[in-house]
């Protein structure tokens, strides 16, 4: 069992570094991205807030909902043709339009805009950051085996030399 710790811990700090690469569905002239925070009055994150992305006819193009710090991101599959084309970001009581304006000779950049809601965010510490805290969970779990299997690897050596200490003891 705990041999098979370590590898699985392994494969999901794989999964979660690189989930951004395995996103990305569309070439990158045809990719252009909505991001941006949910906040309220105060600056504080909203999380958990449905965003969703329609155009000027009322159909829905993309969805996503607010992570803990309030940020959201949405692809969507457009062409240097929509240029120009209105579309509506909303949270449900909020709504804004833009237009969309990228230069679409230009297929090598990626094409984004950001929508913010809310008032200007607080800034939060280094260390509060998702991806601090998961390293260091994962530095701080990966530690703990190593140390819990040395200690296990060193009592079972104690056992089979008959429960002798290495250091032969002075009379």
């Amino acid at each position: 069992m705990l041999a098979i710790f370590p590898r699985v811990c392994a494969i999901l700090f794989c999964v979660t570094l690189f989930s951004d690469a395995a996103y990305a569905l569309h070439e990158i002239d045809h990719r252009f991205t909505i991001s941006g925070y949910v906040r309220d009055g105060a600056g504080e994150a909203q999380s958990g807030t449905p965003v969703v992305v329609k155009d000027a006819a009322g159909g829905t193009l993309g969805k996503a909902t607010s992570g803990p710090s309030g940020f959201y991101s949405i692809r969507l599959h457009l062409h240097s043709e929509d240029v120009g084309r209105k579309l509506e970001v909303s949270t449900g009581t909020r709504t804004q339009e833009f237009q969309v304006k990228f230069d679409p000779d230009n297929v090598k950049d990626e094409r984004t805009v950001e929508v913010h809601f809310g008032a200007e965010g607080v800034a939060t510490p280094v260390w509060e950051s998702p991806t601090v805290l998961t390293v260091s969970a994962m530095a701080i779990t990966g530690g703990g085996i190593y140390l819990y299997t040395t200690q296990r690897r060193k009592r079972l050596n104690r056992a089979k030399q008959g429960g002798k200490s290495r250091k032969k003891r002075k009379k």
